[in-house]
Protein backbone atom coordinates (compact mmCIF):
# COMPACT_ATOMS: atom_id res chain seq x y z
CA UNK A 1 0.00 0.00 0.00
CA UNK A 2 1.41 3.53 -0.66
CA UNK A 3 2.39 5.12 2.07
CA UNK A 4 0.42 8.78 3.26
CA UNK A 5 4.07 10.06 3.74
CA UNK A 6 7.30 10.29 1.67
CA UNK A 7 9.39 8.95 4.86
CA UNK A 8 9.06 7.94 8.40
CA UNK A 9 10.71 11.02 9.55
CA UNK A 10 8.09 12.95 7.86
CA UNK A 11 5.58 11.06 9.79
CA UNK A 12 6.76 11.34 12.93
CA UNK A 13 7.47 15.13 11.85
CA UNK A 14 3.85 15.28 11.01
CA UNK A 15 2.45 13.66 14.16
CA UNK A 16 4.60 15.91 16.49
CA UNK A 17 3.30 19.00 14.71
CA UNK A 18 -0.31 17.88 14.92
CA UNK A 19 -0.47 17.16 18.68
CA UNK A 20 1.49 20.64 19.05
CA UNK A 21 -1.53 22.39 17.26
CA UNK A 22 -4.33 20.71 19.38
CA UNK A 23 -2.55 22.18 22.11
CA UNK A 24 -1.97 25.39 20.91
CA UNK A 25 -5.84 25.37 20.10
CA UNK A 26 -6.56 24.30 23.10
CA UNK A 27 -4.46 27.13 25.11
CA UNK A 28 -5.99 29.42 22.62
CA UNK A 29 -9.89 28.67 23.25
CA UNK A 30 -9.02 28.80 26.61
CA UNK A 31 -7.61 32.19 26.36
CA UNK A 32 -10.50 33.20 23.51
CA UNK A 33 -13.54 31.94 26.66
CA UNK A 34 -11.59 33.99 29.58
CA UNK A 35 -11.74 37.06 27.69
CA UNK A 36 -15.58 36.72 26.95
CA UNK A 37 -16.38 35.46 30.40
CA UNK A 38 -18.51 38.57 31.92
CA UNK A 39 -20.71 38.37 28.44
CA UNK A 40 -20.63 34.60 28.77
CA UNK A 41 -22.37 34.97 32.43
CA UNK A 42 -25.13 37.11 31.27
CA UNK A 43 -26.27 34.12 29.36
CA UNK A 44 -27.24 36.51 26.18
CA UNK A 45 -26.59 36.27 22.26
CA UNK A 46 -24.80 33.83 20.74
CA UNK A 47 -21.71 32.78 22.76
CA UNK A 48 -21.09 29.78 23.35
CA UNK A 49 -21.84 27.80 27.11
CA UNK A 50 -23.44 30.93 28.85
CA UNK A 51 -25.10 28.75 31.70
CA UNK A 52 -21.60 27.20 31.98
CA UNK A 53 -19.91 31.05 33.46
CA UNK A 54 -23.70 31.89 35.26
CA UNK A 55 -21.41 31.53 38.61
CA UNK A 56 -19.62 34.14 37.63
CA UNK A 57 -22.38 36.34 37.03
CA UNK A 58 -21.71 38.43 40.68
CA UNK A 59 -18.13 37.86 40.82
CA UNK A 60 -16.88 40.98 39.21
CA UNK A 61 -13.55 40.64 40.76
CA UNK A 62 -12.94 37.56 39.11
CA UNK A 63 -14.76 38.51 35.83
CA UNK A 64 -12.06 41.21 35.50
CA UNK A 65 -8.97 39.20 36.15
CA UNK A 66 -10.24 37.05 34.00
CA UNK A 67 -11.21 39.25 31.12
CA UNK A 68 -8.14 41.14 31.05
CA UNK A 69 -5.28 38.09 31.88
CA UNK A 70 -6.90 36.21 28.10
CA UNK A 71 -6.33 39.74 26.60
CA UNK A 72 -3.10 39.93 27.55
CA UNK A 73 -2.05 36.95 26.62
CA UNK A 74 -4.03 36.80 24.03
CA UNK A 75 -2.30 39.63 21.98
CA UNK A 76 1.37 38.72 23.67
CA UNK A 77 0.42 35.54 21.71
CA UNK A 78 -1.06 37.01 18.86
CA UNK A 79 1.66 39.27 18.25
CA UNK A 80 4.20 36.63 18.29
CA UNK A 81 2.68 34.46 15.42
CA UNK A 82 1.62 37.70 13.44
CA UNK A 83 5.48 39.51 13.58
CA UNK A 84 6.96 35.71 12.76
CA UNK A 85 4.33 35.13 9.53
CA UNK A 86 4.72 38.55 7.93
CA UNK A 87 8.62 37.80 8.38
CA UNK A 88 8.49 34.72 6.64
CA UNK A 89 6.50 36.73 3.65
CA UNK A 90 9.38 39.10 3.62
CA UNK A 91 12.30 37.09 3.63
CA UNK A 92 10.93 35.20 0.73
CA UNK A 93 9.83 38.37 -1.58
CA UNK A 94 12.93 40.09 -0.43
CA UNK A 95 16.57 39.73 -1.99
CA UNK A 96 19.16 39.47 0.80
CA UNK A 97 21.35 42.49 0.06
CA UNK A 98 17.42 44.57 0.80
CA UNK A 99 16.64 42.70 3.41
CA UNK A 100 18.07 44.71 6.14
CA UNK A 101 16.40 47.65 4.91
CA UNK A 102 13.10 46.04 4.76
CA UNK A 103 13.22 44.67 8.09
CA UNK A 104 11.26 48.23 9.52
CA UNK A 105 8.49 47.14 7.17
CA UNK A 106 7.68 43.68 9.31
CA UNK A 107 6.80 46.49 12.23
CA UNK A 108 4.62 48.28 10.17
CA UNK A 109 2.25 45.47 8.72
CA UNK A 110 2.19 43.67 12.42
CA UNK A 111 0.82 46.89 13.57
CA UNK A 112 -1.70 47.28 10.40
CA UNK A 113 -2.43 44.39 11.51
CA UNK A 114 -3.87 45.11 14.72
CA UNK A 115 -4.76 48.36 14.27
CA UNK A 116 -8.68 47.96 13.56
CA UNK A 117 -8.68 45.93 16.91
CA UNK A 118 -7.01 48.86 18.88
CA UNK A 119 -9.40 51.38 17.32
CA UNK A 120 -12.43 49.48 17.87
CA UNK A 121 -11.36 48.31 21.39
CA UNK A 122 -11.31 52.62 22.37
CA UNK A 123 -14.52 53.15 21.10
CA UNK A 124 -16.77 49.87 21.65
CA UNK A 125 -19.56 49.65 23.55
CA UNK A 126 -19.12 47.93 26.67
CA UNK A 127 -22.84 47.08 28.42
CA UNK A 128 -22.03 43.35 29.23
CA UNK A 129 -24.04 42.16 26.12
CA UNK A 130 -22.97 41.27 22.33
CA UNK A 131 -23.00 44.61 20.19
CA UNK A 132 -23.57 43.84 16.73
CA UNK A 133 -22.30 47.61 16.31
CA UNK A 134 -18.83 47.07 17.53
CA UNK A 135 -18.73 44.06 15.19
CA UNK A 136 -19.84 46.89 12.24
CA UNK A 137 -17.45 49.45 13.72
CA UNK A 138 -14.13 46.81 13.41
CA UNK A 139 -15.17 46.06 9.58
CA UNK A 140 -14.99 49.85 8.47
CA UNK A 141 -11.68 50.10 10.38
CA UNK A 142 -10.63 46.61 8.93
CA UNK A 143 -11.34 48.11 5.14
CA UNK A 144 -9.77 51.59 6.17
CA UNK A 145 -6.14 49.60 7.05
CA UNK A 146 -6.50 47.29 4.16
CA UNK A 147 -6.29 50.15 2.22
CA UNK A 148 -3.21 51.12 3.68
CA UNK A 149 -2.33 48.01 3.96
CA UNK A 150 -1.79 47.54 0.01
CA UNK A 151 -0.04 51.61 0.17
CA UNK A 152 2.70 50.67 2.17
CA UNK A 153 2.95 47.40 -0.25
CA UNK A 154 3.15 49.71 -3.37
CA UNK A 155 5.58 51.95 -1.22
CA UNK A 156 7.73 49.06 0.05
CA UNK A 157 8.25 48.21 -4.05
CA UNK A 158 8.76 51.63 -4.97
CA UNK A 159 11.11 53.16 -2.63
CA UNK A 160 12.82 49.52 -0.88
CA UNK A 161 13.23 47.78 -3.83
CA UNK A 162 14.06 50.09 -6.84
CA UNK A 163 16.95 48.40 -8.50
CA UNK A 164 14.75 44.96 -9.07
CA UNK A 165 13.64 45.30 -12.90
CA UNK A 166 12.26 43.15 -15.12
CA UNK A 167 10.41 39.39 -14.51
CA UNK A 168 11.99 39.57 -10.79
CA UNK A 169 9.90 42.96 -10.33
CA UNK A 170 7.08 41.28 -11.26
CA UNK A 171 7.35 38.08 -9.73
CA UNK A 172 8.14 39.78 -6.34
CA UNK A 173 5.41 42.80 -6.67
CA UNK A 174 2.41 40.66 -7.52
CA UNK A 175 3.47 37.45 -5.59
CA UNK A 176 4.38 39.73 -2.49
CA UNK A 177 1.26 41.66 -3.11
CA UNK A 178 -0.97 38.71 -2.81
CA UNK A 179 0.62 37.05 0.18
CA UNK A 180 0.49 40.26 1.94
CA UNK A 181 -2.66 41.15 1.50
CA UNK A 182 -3.75 37.39 2.53
CA UNK A 183 -1.74 38.03 5.68
CA UNK A 184 -3.85 40.99 6.59
CA UNK A 185 -7.34 39.47 5.92
CA UNK A 186 -6.87 36.28 7.30
CA UNK A 187 -5.36 38.05 10.35
CA UNK A 188 -7.59 40.75 10.96
CA UNK A 189 -10.93 38.20 10.09
CA UNK A 190 -9.08 36.25 13.12
CA UNK A 191 -9.31 39.01 15.79
CA UNK A 192 -12.81 39.80 14.35
CA UNK A 193 -14.29 36.29 14.76
CA UNK A 194 -12.33 35.83 18.43
CA UNK A 195 -13.61 38.92 19.84
CA UNK A 196 -16.28 40.69 18.35
CA UNK A 197 -18.30 37.45 16.39
CA UNK A 198 -19.81 34.23 18.11
CA UNK A 199 -16.10 32.28 19.40
CA UNK A 200 -17.75 28.84 18.26
CA UNK A 201 -17.70 30.47 14.52
CA UNK A 202 -13.83 30.67 14.94
CA UNK A 203 -13.42 27.28 16.53
CA UNK A 204 -15.69 25.64 13.54
CA UNK A 205 -13.72 27.35 10.44
CA UNK A 206 -10.43 26.47 12.21
CA UNK A 207 -11.46 22.86 12.71
CA UNK A 208 -12.86 22.57 9.02
CA UNK A 209 -10.16 24.04 7.75
CA UNK A 210 -7.35 21.35 9.48
CA UNK A 211 -10.02 18.28 8.42
CA UNK A 212 -10.40 19.27 5.27
CA UNK A 213 -6.60 19.89 4.21
CA UNK A 214 -5.53 16.31 5.92
CA UNK A 215 -8.58 14.39 3.82
CA UNK A 216 -7.81 16.58 0.70
CA UNK A 217 -4.02 15.07 1.17
CA UNK A 218 -5.54 12.02 1.91
CA UNK A 219 -7.72 11.21 -0.71
CA UNK A 220 -5.87 12.88 -2.88
CA UNK A 221 -2.52 10.67 -2.50
CA UNK A 222 -5.46 7.76 -2.73
CA UNK A 223 -7.69 8.66 -5.20
CA UNK A 224 -5.98 11.63 -6.78
CA UNK A 225 -5.85 12.32 -10.54
CA UNK A 226 -6.78 15.31 -11.80
CA UNK A 227 -4.20 17.65 -10.27
CA UNK A 228 -5.37 21.51 -8.78
CA UNK A 229 -1.77 22.61 -9.23
CA UNK A 230 1.26 21.64 -10.73
CA UNK A 231 3.15 22.62 -7.31
CA UNK A 232 0.88 20.82 -5.45
CA UNK A 233 0.73 17.34 -6.39
CA UNK A 234 -0.98 15.91 -3.68
CA UNK A 235 -4.00 18.32 -4.16
CA UNK A 236 -6.81 17.34 -6.70
CA UNK A 237 -9.49 17.77 -7.74
CA UNK A 238 -11.21 14.28 -6.30
CA UNK A 239 -9.33 14.62 -3.06
CA UNK A 240 -10.99 18.45 -3.08
CA UNK A 241 -14.68 17.30 -3.57
CA UNK A 242 -14.18 14.05 -1.35
CA UNK A 243 -13.20 15.82 1.30
CA UNK A 244 -15.44 18.83 1.37
CA UNK A 245 -18.15 16.36 1.01
CA UNK A 246 -16.87 14.92 4.35
CA UNK A 247 -16.44 17.65 6.38
CA UNK A 248 -19.99 18.67 5.05
CA UNK A 249 -21.44 15.59 6.40
CA UNK A 250 -19.34 15.87 10.06
CA UNK A 251 -19.57 19.24 10.59
CA UNK A 252 -22.82 19.93 9.50
CA UNK A 253 -24.29 17.08 11.68
CA UNK A 254 -22.16 18.06 15.02
CA UNK A 255 -23.36 21.87 15.01
CA UNK A 256 -26.27 21.16 14.21
CA UNK A 257 -26.71 18.60 17.19
CA UNK A 258 -24.59 20.60 19.68
CA UNK A 259 -27.49 23.60 18.81
CA UNK A 260 -30.45 21.42 18.88
CA UNK A 261 -28.68 20.01 22.41
CA UNK A 262 -28.26 23.49 23.39
CA UNK A 263 -24.69 23.41 24.42
CA UNK A 264 -24.39 26.94 22.84
CA UNK A 265 -27.68 28.28 24.40
CA UNK A 266 -30.33 30.20 22.97
CA UNK A 267 -27.82 33.25 20.91
CA UNK A 268 -28.98 34.37 17.78
CA UNK A 269 -28.96 30.66 15.56
CA UNK A 270 -31.21 28.98 18.37
CA UNK A 271 -34.43 27.11 16.79
CA UNK A 272 -33.50 28.56 13.15
CA UNK A 273 -34.39 25.04 12.57
CA UNK A 274 -34.97 25.17 8.07
CA UNK A 275 -32.82 27.95 8.04
CA UNK A 276 -29.83 27.43 10.71
CA UNK A 277 -29.63 23.87 9.05
CA UNK A 278 -28.80 25.31 5.23
CA UNK A 279 -26.67 27.81 6.66
CA UNK A 280 -24.30 25.54 8.07
CA UNK A 281 -24.16 23.07 5.42
CA UNK A 282 -23.43 25.97 3.03
CA UNK A 283 -20.38 27.54 5.88
CA UNK A 284 -18.87 24.47 6.23
CA UNK A 285 -18.64 23.32 2.51
CA UNK A 286 -17.81 26.49 1.31
CA UNK A 287 -14.89 26.76 3.98
CA UNK A 288 -13.89 23.20 3.26
CA UNK A 289 -13.25 24.54 -0.68
CA UNK A 290 -11.96 27.78 0.41
CA UNK A 291 -9.40 26.16 2.52
CA UNK A 292 -8.13 23.53 -0.52
CA UNK A 293 -8.19 27.06 -2.75
CA UNK A 294 -5.83 28.63 -0.20
CA UNK A 295 -3.56 25.96 0.34
CA UNK A 296 -2.56 26.03 -3.57
CA UNK A 297 -2.51 29.93 -3.54
CA UNK A 298 0.16 29.96 -1.30
CA UNK A 299 1.82 26.77 -2.47
CA UNK A 300 2.06 28.61 -6.15
CA UNK A 301 3.34 32.08 -4.56
CA UNK A 302 6.02 30.27 -2.71
CA UNK A 303 7.45 27.99 -5.69
CA UNK A 304 6.74 31.06 -8.00
CA UNK A 305 9.94 32.41 -5.61
CA UNK A 306 11.96 29.54 -6.10
CA UNK A 307 11.06 27.82 -2.35
CA UNK A 308 9.76 24.81 -1.44
CA UNK A 309 8.73 25.88 2.19
CA UNK A 310 8.05 29.72 4.09
CA UNK A 311 10.39 28.81 6.44
CA UNK A 312 11.57 26.59 9.56
CA UNK A 313 9.09 27.42 12.56
CA UNK A 314 8.25 23.99 12.99
CA UNK A 315 11.23 22.15 11.55
CA UNK A 316 12.59 21.55 8.85
CA UNK A 317 10.45 18.58 7.18
CA UNK A 318 6.96 20.73 8.48
CA UNK A 319 7.73 24.05 7.61
CA UNK A 320 7.18 27.27 9.10
CA UNK A 321 4.04 29.36 9.87
CA UNK A 322 2.51 29.72 6.26
CA UNK A 323 2.98 25.61 5.35
CA UNK A 324 0.56 25.09 8.47
CA UNK A 325 -1.73 27.95 8.20
CA UNK A 326 -2.03 28.70 4.52
CA UNK A 327 -5.68 27.33 4.27
CA UNK A 328 -6.95 29.70 7.26
CA UNK A 329 -6.34 32.97 5.86
CA UNK A 330 -9.45 33.00 3.24
CA UNK A 331 -12.01 30.44 5.04
CA UNK A 332 -11.76 33.23 7.88
CA UNK A 333 -12.04 36.70 6.15
CA UNK A 334 -14.99 34.42 4.45
CA UNK A 335 -16.70 33.42 7.54
CA UNK A 336 -16.65 36.60 9.00
CA UNK A 337 -18.39 38.65 6.51
CA UNK A 338 -20.61 36.07 6.19
CA UNK A 339 -21.54 35.85 9.76
CA UNK A 340 -21.27 39.71 10.68
CA UNK A 341 -24.19 39.34 7.78
CA UNK A 342 -26.41 36.50 8.66
CA UNK A 343 -26.21 38.52 12.26
CA UNK A 344 -27.17 41.68 10.77
CA UNK A 345 -30.18 39.93 9.07
CA UNK A 346 -30.79 37.91 12.22
CA UNK A 347 -31.36 41.30 14.34
CA UNK A 348 -32.57 43.32 11.81
CA UNK A 349 -29.92 45.56 12.73
CA UNK A 350 -25.96 46.33 11.86
CA UNK A 351 -25.24 49.10 14.89
CA UNK A 352 -25.42 52.10 12.61
CA UNK A 353 -28.47 54.28 12.74
CA UNK A 354 -30.05 55.68 9.91
CA UNK A 355 -32.38 58.31 9.73
CA UNK A 356 -34.95 59.36 7.41
CA UNK A 357 -34.27 63.03 6.08
CA UNK A 358 -37.69 65.00 6.55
Amino acid sequence: MLSLWCSDQERKDRTKHFFCLLTFFISLSTLLICWIVPTLAEGTNSFPLSKLFSFLKNQTVWSRVFKYSGLTLLVIFGFIFVFGSIREIFSLVTPPIYYKRAQKFNWLFTFLIFAPLICTLCIEKRNGKWDISNATQYLLFQLYFFIANRTSWRFFVKFLLPDITGEDALVIKKVGGKLTKQHYLGWTSFFLLAFYLPIWALILVVAISFFSNSFSFVFGRKLGATRLSDYSPTKTLEGTICSALLSAIVFSALSIYAFKSEWFGKGNFHNQDVGFIAFVIFLVGFTSVLSNWGDCTFSLCKRALGYKNFGRLFGDKVGGFWDRFDSLSSPLFFTSIVFWAVLGIINKNIGIPFKNGS
